[in-house]
């Protein structure tokens, strides 16, 4: 089984609903309600940092399940 996942984008639009206004209304769980999302950079100054995409890899063996998780960074 393979799964592609665009990660960027995943992050990007997390990163908006954070810093945007009505960021401060989201329900998270404890050590995360307690950050100040407010002094977050643009996440355009932060994209380089992030995987932007993710890939991974099940196979099912006698054993059980074996998966391997790629993270594609660009150069």
């Amino acid at each position: 089984f393979f799964r592609e996942e665009n990660t960027l984008e995943k992050t990007r639009l997390l990163w908006d609903r954070l810093t945007s206004e009505t960021g401060g209304n989201m329900l998270l769980p404890f050590p995360l309600n307690r950050l100040n999302y407010d002094s977050l950079p643009p996440f355009a100054q932060c994209s380089k940092f992030i995987c932007p995409s993710t890939l991974w890899v099940i196979k099912v063996t006698p054993q059980g399940l074996d998966s391997t998780f790629l993270k594609v960074f660009p150069e």
